[in-house]
């Protein structure tokens, strides 16, 4: 890590950037014992992308990269004819003073392709708490485009797109359903594994819902899409269970300046969903759980609560005033898991072992 809370996050961004579905290309600029496991052949199974490096050698930290660099991009534009190519650049590649950003601003003009450079090397002045927007600004700057405004359409977007790649379909038929029945349109799903294309019409939506995971530059993204396409935005906590959907959803509603109308139907689906939940699991209701995490976390905790279950939180750090808050709010108890005794730990039916950071 480079002082001043400045580190490499070229493999950050490149695990980002491998989370879309599309025709593009990654290239590391720099010697291949940065991008050497990147670039291994079926790492992407049936994705079409390229990904491989520029692999600097010692002639090139002398004279200079930038001749290498154009090379791969004409290369692989030849080979793939990818949509976007982005290139990452590697300490090795700043430090002998390569202007990749131009090269690629040259490549573009050149052969009518996207290329998009990332400042991704530890001496890019980068600060950690702006690591997660590297790729979120690329994808705003160079690949969203602009487009007639579709009404009362749109976005869900999220930092976090891994997390939620292995249940991506569910999730968005279920969005997409939740946004029909109050007459709502979904433009674009910007978790999981989005395409290029639903990234590229991101700017069309009327609205813009940006889940917050409680890091502070949440609302940078829908701050910086308002900026430069004008598009309105509301930042919403994830949504946990019946209760914290059907609040994101009410929110979605006013922001739209929805009506009296809609508002009756989202309550209506609201008792209807809660009534199903308890109809689907009736010998859940009244069972003892331990929720087992590092802090208190509505998202783990909420679920089991709307179950009808009698949740206890076991934390295994200390809790903040916050973190109280936070276990009141969902009315859940809390103890140290440390405190408890083996004894404590036979009276749950469940003991649940989440990953609350």
């Amino acid at each position: 890590m480079a002082q001043g809370g400045a580190c490499c996050q070229m493999r950050y961004a490149w695990q980002r950037l491998a989370c879309i579905e599309g025709d593009f290309a990654l290239i590391v600029h720099g010697p291949n014992g940065c991008g050497y496991d990147f670039s291994l052949p079926g790492r992407r199974g049936d994705r079409s992308s390229c990904h491989c490096s520029t692999d600097l050698d010692e002639m090139d930290v002398v004279m200079g990269g930038e001749a290498a660099l154009a090379r791969k991009i004409e290369s692989v534009h030849g080979r793939f004819k990818p949509e976007v190519i982005f290139v990452l650049g590697t300490c090795v590649s700043e430090i002998i003073g390569d202007d990749s950003r131009a090269v690629c601003a040259q490549a573009a003009e050149k052969l009518g392709c996207k290329v998009v450079f990332l400042p991704t090397s530890g001496l890019a002045d980068i600060e950690a708490s702006d690591t997660r927007m590297v790729v979120m600004d690329a994808l705003i700057d160079s690949v969203m485009t602009r487009g007639r405004r579709v009404p009362r359409s749109v976005n869900f977007i999220s930092q976090q797109w891994s997390n939620y790649a292995s249940a991506e379909n569910e999730i968005r038929n279920e969005i997409a359903r939740l946004c029909a029945d109050l007459g709502v349109k979904l433009n674009a799903l910007l978790i999981g594994s989005p395409g290029l294309a639903e990234i590229a019409r991101a700017p069309r939506a009327a609205l813009n819902v940006v889940v917050s995971d409680g890091a502070s530059e949440s609302d940078r993204i829908g701050v910086k899409m308002k900026e430069k396409f004008g598009v309105p935005f509301l930042v919403v906590p994830r949504p946990v269970g019946v209760e914290g959907t059907s609040r994101m959803f009410q929110l979605v509603i006013d922001a739209l300046g929805g009506d009296a109308e809609q508002t009756a139907l989202a309550a209506a689906r609201k008792r209807r969903e809660a009534a199903r939940l308890a109809a689907e699991h009736p010998r859940l209701k009244g069972k003892s759980v331990a929720i087992v995490v590092r802090r208190p976390d509505s998202y783990f905790i909420g679920m089991f609560v709307e179950l009808g279950m009698d949740v206890t939180a076991c934390c295994l750090e200390p809790l903040s005033k916050d973190d109280s808050r936070e276990v009141a709010r969902v009315g859940a108890r809390c103890e140290a898991a440390s405190a408890l005794s083996t004894e404590a730990w036979s009276g749950f039916d469940l003991i649940y072992l989440g990953d609350s950071n």
